[in-house]
């Protein structure tokens, strides 16, 4: 689970730094994979993938790599807009909103220090302890 694309085509353009070869890979299209950066694994697909990497050849982007495996693991690669792969939005408010609901980015952090960081946690958190709270009480 993660941030899914589906079936994109391998860059053959001989300037791109990810061009890949029809020779390093013959198919138009890659298996659906999750973006580097972030992704959420069971235990099971954990084992699975350990004992097929060893049988499965290694391709230049792990992330692509991963895809095969799952591809032939019959594994089904889900998408979660929680993982995101895109910049965050501008603006002081539109980037508390995104990181209260992002559990991982492949962009950089948007916060210029720690603390800023914290900050914004711990309003969270805060939140989040008081909905906890009145659900408690609502339950009594």
């Amino acid at each position: 689970m993660g941030w899914r694309w589906s079936k994109p085509a391998p860059f053959r353009f001989a300037m791109h730094k990810h061009r890949v070869s029809l020779e390093d890979y013959p198919y138009h299209r890659y298996p659906p994979f999750i973006s580097a950066g972030s992704v959420l694994l069971t235990g099971q697909t954990v084992r699975e993938f350990y004992s097929a990497i060893q049988f499965v050849q290694l391709f230049r982007f792990d992330d692509v790599y991963a895809g095969i495996v799952a591809h032939l693991l019959g594994v089904i690669v889900q998408h979660n807009d929680n993982f995101s792969f895109y910049y965050p939005p501008s603006g002081a408010e539109a980037q508390q909103k995104f990181w209260r609901t992002t559990v991982a980015s492949h962009s950089k952090q948007p916060w210029h220090s720690f603390d800023e960081l914290l900050a914004a946690n711990a309003t969270t958190t805060t939140r989040t302890r008081h909905a906890d709270s009145l659900e408690g009480r609502r339950r009594r």
